[in-house]
Order: structure tokens, then sequence, then C-alpha cells
């Protein structure tokens, strides 16, 4: 899977960190103990700014690998939180450096604060269209790659896979805040398009422990919010949550009782999610998408449609190049509204040609005579069509 996922950390999880169920399963997803082994994590400043010794904390073994998220939190200023950051972090973890002031020139001074033989140190890079973003990739050559808060907006999704393509090809692009559906559509497919690494840090398992939200995907109703502990007897799920575990009450008195072992069901079906659509759209290209629309059996390939457009306006640029991708607005790639040109619509077709016979016309009709084959006007049709009722006896 060339899709890494970087689940956030419950901020409340070293509350119940030693917590066990009934049958002794913990409650991370980087444990030997836990219902299942993921060994990736995206971590905040609520968690590591304040300790040298977070693995500790965490109880996670050698091997797993966290992304530090150098974002604000209030632990200020940003030299502290680098120093804070270094000593926990080891070879292959993920450094977020943010941006400074919003500015390219501030925040790439910012960024060679941080020690570049410490973990994967990401730069960010910010704008909502293509010429904007540019303009924080500067130093390409010089990093582990770049990160871009892109959360659920399709062109921003659609601009970073372009900007990397362009500019940093073989370097990691990480993408924080992906949780929607068709966020995770787009950014497993074109992952698979990748030659570099792609990562992404994700919150959406969170709505478990926070709104009680269950992720059922592909089904026909894709999310449903559980008042109660025992509702999930009633739902059929062969995770490794729900075959384990259908009563989620009495964990411990310091666990909230249901939303965690849904938390975790969810961060399951994310993952499993990104890794269908990340093998489905290999499979997808192979048949031809403007026969698939035409026959409105596009939902054959399991992407939403707004899904398709954006995949499209990538298949566009890597046809046509940056120097004309690069000046079309983004958000034209996902537009539905029939009057604008979508970019993967330009360049426009040819002009029409004029009729063979006065020149002036629109050229639409075929027609042979001794003046040759080609196309004539309307006005020139319906002429030859009377003169051929007048030569007739």
């Amino acid at each position: 899977m060339k899709l890494e996922l970087f689940p956030s950390v419950d901020p409340s999880f070293l509350s119940y960190v030693d917590a066990r169920t009934s049958v002794g399963q913990t409650l991370s997803w980087w444990r030997a103990t836990d219902f299942f082994q993921y060994p990736k994590l995206t971590a905040s400043a609520l968690l590591w700014a304040k300790t040298s010794f977070l693995r500790s904390k965490l109880r996670a073994p050698k091997g797993t690998r966290i992304a530090y998220e150098l974002i604000g939190q209030g632990y200020e200023p940003f030299d502290m939180l680098v120093e804070k950051a270094i000593q926990n972090v080891e070879e292959d973890d993920l450094i977020i450096v943010p941006s400074a002031e919003d500015s390219p020139e501030l925040s790439e001074k910012q960024f060679f604060k941080v020690p570049q033989e410490v973990g994967v140190v990401l730069a960010p890079v910010l704008g909502g269209e293509l010429a904007e973003m540019e303009k924080w990739v500067g130093q390409a050559q010089f990093l582990d790659g770049y990160h871009v808060s892109a959360a659920n907006d399709l062109p921003t999704i659609t601009g970073a896979f372009i900007l990397q393509h362009e500019f940093f090809p073989t370097k990691r692009l990480h993408l924080r805040g992906v949780s929607g559906e068709k966020a995770f559509q787009l950014t497993a497919a074109l992952s698979s398009r990748s030659e570099g690494l792609v990562s992404v840090e994700t919150s959406a398992h969170l709505a478990g422990a926070t709104a009680g939200i269950y992720f059922r995907p592909n089904s026909v109703k894709g999310l449903v919010r559980l008042l109660k502990g025992t509702e999930l007897d009633s739902i059929p799920c062969d995770c490794p949550v729900c075959s384990s575990v259908l009563e989620f009450g009495a964990l411990s008195e310091k666990v909230p009782a249901r939303t965690v072992p849904i938390l975790l069901h969810n961060l399951y079906q994310v993952i499993r999610y990104a890794r269908i659509y990340e093998n489905v759209y290999p499979i997808y290209q192979q048949a031809k998408a403007e026969e698939l629309r035409k026959s409105g059996s596009s939902s054959m390939s399991g992407f939403h449609p707004d899904v398709l457009d954006f995949l499209e306006g990538y298949e566009f640029y890597l046809e046509h190049g940056w120097s004309i991708a690069k000046d079309q607005p983004l958000a034209v790639l996902g537009s539905t509204d029939p009057s604008q040109k979508r970019l993967h619509q330009i360049p426009s077709s040819p002009p029409p040609e004029p009729c063979i016979v006065c020149g002036e016309e629109e050229g639409r009709t075929p027609f042979k005579s001794v003046i040759g084959e080609g196309l004539i006007c309307e006005n020139c049709r319906r002429f030859f069509e009377e003169a051929e009722k007048v030569e007739q006896p």
C-alpha cells in the first residue's frame, strides 16, 4: 500500500492508556494486545510538548512511526516546540513544520531551524490555486517533502498531487485533515499514480469518540449515530473490534464506555476504505471514463461523480503539462455548472470548417460535387435541394 495513514491519537488517550476489555484487549492500534495493529499515528503538541518520553507514555513499541505536529496548540515559541519534538523523534518519524505568518520566505527560514538529519522533515504549502502553491516549493531539492492542509477540499487535494508530480516527484506529500469519503476516494486514487510517498493525517475515526458516529462505508446509510452502548448488537460487522466486542460498556471507569471501541471500529474501516480505492483506480483507468458516464454506469467504478471530475482533471494535467494547468482555477475541476469549462476540456475544440461553396457560413452537411468533397452550410444545402427539385421532370 503506497498510501500511508497517520491517524490522530485521541487527546484523552493517556487517561486510559492501560485500560483493557474483559478479554484483555488494549485500546490503541499499535500494540500486540490491541484489537488490530497499524503502527502509525499522529501526535499533536497536546501529547508530546510536555514530555521527553512520549513513546513510553503511549506504550508504543519499536517500529511505531509517529507524525509530530509542530502546529500551535499554545506551546510557543516555535524554537521550544522544535527542541521538545527533537527529544522524542526517531529516524522514520515525520516532523510537520508550520508556516510562519503565511509567508514562504519566513517559513523557509523557520523550516531550516529543524535539524535535517532528524526524522522526515516536511515543509508547509499554502494557497488555493496552483500558481500560489508554487511559491512554496522553491527548496524542494533539499527537503524530505511537503505537507498541505487539504482537509476535504477536492481542488486542494488535486492541486497538491499536481504540485508533487511537477516539483518533488520522489519526495513525500503529506495531506492533513482528510476525513470525508470523497476526499479519501480522491486521495487514495491519486496516490496510486504517485512516484513518491503519500501520507495522510486523519481524525475521521475520532467522530466515534466525540459524537458516537459509527462508520459503515459503501452502505445505504454510511454514518450511524449511536446513542446507546448496546445498539451495535443489531449492526453486522466483521471487523476485529465488532467481531470481538458487541457490548461496549463496562470497560473501565476511565474509559468512555462505548466511544473508544467505536473509534477503533471507525479507524479500521477508514484504513480499509483507503486501501480499496487505492487499488480500484488502476482497474478503473482501464475502462473509458466517458463511455461509463454516457451509459450511466459510472457508479460501477465506486467513485463519486465529483471525484471522477477531479481525477480527469489530474489526467488533463498529465497530458498537457504544467504550463497550461497552472493558470486554471482548481475549483473548475470539480464544477458541475455546465456553463463553465472544466480544466480537462481545455484547450477547446478546433474552429469549425467553412462551407466549401460560399466560404462564409459554418459547414455542417457532407457534400459531393464537381468542386470536391466537404461540408456545406444550411443555406447552400437548401439551395441545392431546391435546385434538384427544379431539374426533375
